[in-house]
């Protein structure tokens, strides 16, 4: 892999380095390498109806640029909290937060920032949806963490309804998501009858924990490989015990093989 400058400019030119990771007559991903820790991401969907979509990035974080949103087409349900995500904006979205994405029909491209190394203290634990007005360059993740630290707006204050059963089983599906623990176990170790630990979860994240679940472990194998492990090994590292179901996953979240990502 060859470095390029802009020497007209004397900086690194890091787009240069792009490398498609998913290329479909629907959707397109490429990762570029910032520095150690952090990488810039290009996507490009093409939705031909309306369509929903979770996201649950696990040890990840995501800062995603959008640059051409019209109002009123796209929106993320966090909690019961509903954002309305247009361009010109920056939308950051912690690790452990679940998403549920709506679109309606379009062609959408934009940007984001992520780190495959673990989380750090630094960022903001809350997620964060603000405009700009110019364009703002970002290589590294120190400049990351100085623009989120220097934005003049407050973190998205979640309108939750309390579930203490929902919540508990968040908590215990964010720290052991990779163990091999039944959900029958689940319920007695948070001593809740499984029904009601389940219908609680779905009612407040609107997803099942089992789902949740699933996708916590296909970011975190996806997180893996990117780490230079072995498709296989992420995939028992994630928590999978059957390489068909790890593939299913990986094929429902990202439209694409594991094989993809190494």
């Amino acid at each position: 892999m060859t470095w390029h400058y802009n020497t007209a400019a004397g900086i690194l030119d890091y787009r240069t380095l792009e490398k498609p990771l998913i290329q479909t007559s629907r959707k397109y991903m490429s990762v570029t390498p910032l520095d150690d820790v952090t990488s810039w991401l290009k996507y490009r969907r093409v939705i031909a109806q309306p369509e929903q979509h979770d996201q649950s990035f696990s040890k990840m974080w995501f800062l995603f640029r959008i640059t051409d949103f019209e109002k009123n087409k796209v929106y993320c349900r966090l909690g019961d909290k509903f954002i309305h995500v247009y361009s010109p904006s920056f939308f950051f979205i912690p690790a452990f937060m679940h998403a549920k994405w709506h679109f309606q029909p379009g062609i959408y491209e934009y940007e984001a920032y992520t780190s495959y190394a673990d989380v750090h203290d630094e960022l903001p634990a809350r997620p964060i949806f603000f405009p700009y007005d110019r364009y703002q360059d970002i290589q590294s993740y120190s400049a990351v963490v100085n623009l989120l630290n220097g934005i003049n707006g407050p973190e998205i204050s979640l309108r939750r309804k309390q579930s203490y059963a929902a919540e508990k089983t968040k908590l215990f599906l964010d720290l052991y998501y990779t163990e091999d623990v039944g959900f029958d176990d689940i319920a007695k170790e948070l001593k809740l009858p499984r029904s009601t630990m389940s219908r609680s979860f779905q009612k407040f994240y609107r997803i099942t924990p089992i789902a949740y679940r699933n996708i916590l472990r296909t970011w975190e194998a996806m997180r893996l490989i990117r780490n230079d492990i072995s498709v296989t090994q992420a995939a028992m590292d994630a928590g999978f015990t059957s390489l068909t179901q790890y593939n299913q996953h990986f094929h429902h979240v990202f439209d694409a093989p594991p094989s993809s990502f190494s």
